[in-house]
C-alpha cells in the first residue's frame, strides 16, 4: 500500500516526542532530498546570478530536508494529540510518502469507538496544526518585508495588497522561510483535498457517513477517484509529472478498493 507502515529497518531513527515514539524510515530522508533537490539548486542558482550569497546546493537541500522533517512531524503530532484527546494512543512513522500516526493496539476496535465527529476531529487536527505553523512563518516573514513565495502569487491574484519586499542577502534565511512556508502550507492544502487516504478524503467520508449514518467509505471512494482524474489533467496541463504520477497512484488505490468492494482502509 502507498500508505502503509513501512517495515522496520536497523537504519531507521527512533525517538520520542511530547510522549508519543517516533520512527523516522531512512527513505524519508532520500525522498526528502530528491523531492527538494529543483527547489534547493534554484534558490542556489537564482542568488548564485544575482550576486548574493548562498552556502550552496547542499546546505540548501540540508535546510529542506530538515525543514520538511519538522513540518511533516508537526502534521502527525496534531493527528496524536487529537487521538490522545480521545484517549487512543498512538505512534507516528515517517516514511518515503510523507507520515502516519497509527493508534496503537487493535486499531479497528479503537476506531470503532469514535463516533464521525470524532475522526474528522482527528483527520483535521493534523492539517490544522501544520498550517498553523506555515501561517506563522509566514506572519513574521511578512512583518519583516521578506517575501512569502508562492503564497505572495497567491495573495495577489486574490487582489489582496502586498507590500514591496526584499530577501534576506543570504540564501540560507530565506530558504528557511521559504521551505518552512511551502512544505507547511501547501502540503496542508494538499492533505485536505477529497481524496482517500488523505486527511480531507477522510473528512469528507465521516461527513458523509455522519449524514448517511453509515461508513461513507463507497460514496468517499468515487468521489475520490474523480478528483484524482481532474488532478491528473491538471497537472499534466502545468507540466507537474510528479504531482499527476502521484495521484495516477491514488486513483488506482481508490479504483480496486471500489472493485473488490473494500470497506475502509
Amino acid at each position: 500500500m502507498l500508505f502503509s507502515d513501512p517495515v522496520r529497518s536497523p537504519y531507521d531513527w527512533e525517538f520520542y516526542f511530547l510522549g508519543f515514539p517516533v520512527r523516522v524510515a531512512w527513505t524519508f530522508w532520500i525522498f526528502s532530498a530528491v523531492f527538494g533537490y529543483d527547489w534547493a539548486r534554484g534558490l542556489d542558482e537564482f542568488y548564485f546570478q544575482n550576486e548574493l550569497s548562498t552556502p550552496g546546493v547542499g546546505v540548501l537541500l540540508a535546510i529542506w530536508i530538515g525543514v520538511s522533517f519538522v513540518s511533516i512531524l508537526i502534521h502527525e503530532l496534531g493527528h496524536t494529540l487529537a487521538m490522545r484527546y480521545y484517549g487512543i494512543s498512538s505512534h507516528i512513522v515517517l516514511h518515503h510518502m510523507g507520515g502516519l500516526a497509527i493508534p496503537d493496539g487493535a486499531g479497528g476496535f479503537r476506531r470503532s469507538r469514535l463516533t464521525h465527529w470524532n475522526q474528522i476531529v482527528i483527520s483535521a487536527a493534523g492539517p490544522a496544526l501544520q498550517l498553523l505553523l506555515g501561517i506563522s512563518v509566514a506572519a513574521i516573514a511578512f512583518f519583516i518585508g521578506h517575501p512569502m513565495g508562492q503564497l505572495d502569487w497567491i495573495l495577489g491574484s486574490l487582489g489582496v495588497p502586498l507590500p514591496m519586499s526584499e530577501p534576506f542577502s543570504n540564501a540560507a534565511w530565506t530558504g528557511l522561510i521559504d521551505a518552512a512556508i511551502f512544505t507547511s502550507v501547501f502540503w496542508a492544502l494538499l492533505n485536505l483535498l477529497p481524496v482517500l487516504p488523505l486527511d480531507g478524503g477522510r473528512i469528507v467520508q465521516n461527513a458523509i457517513g455522519w449524514h448517511q449514518r453509515s461508513s461513507g467509505f463507497e460514496e468517499a471512494t468515487k468521489v475520490s477517484i474523480v478528483v484524482c482524474v481532474a488532478i491528473v489533467f491538471w497537472a499534466l496541463r502545468i507540466h507537474e509529472s510528479r504531482l499527476a504520477f502521484f495521484f495516477v497512484a491514488i486513483g488506482i488505490i481508490n479504483f480496486q478498493n471500489l472493485q473488490s468492494g473494500t470497506r475502509d482502509l
